[in-house]
């Protein structure tokens, strides 16, 4: 499978909720959660 790279523009409040996520849920980046995220919808 390869990886595709995209942009994605988010407000600042939802940006920090998703960095205090991947804190939280011990990702390593925001891409992995990102995917995590997308695949678990």
């Amino acid at each position: 499978m390869s990886i595709k790279r995209f942009g994605v523009s988010l407000e600042d409040e939802i940006l920090e909720s998703l960095d205090q996520y991947v804190i939280d849920n011990g990702f390593a980046n925001r891409s992995q959660t990102i995917r995590f995220l997308i695949e678990k919808m």
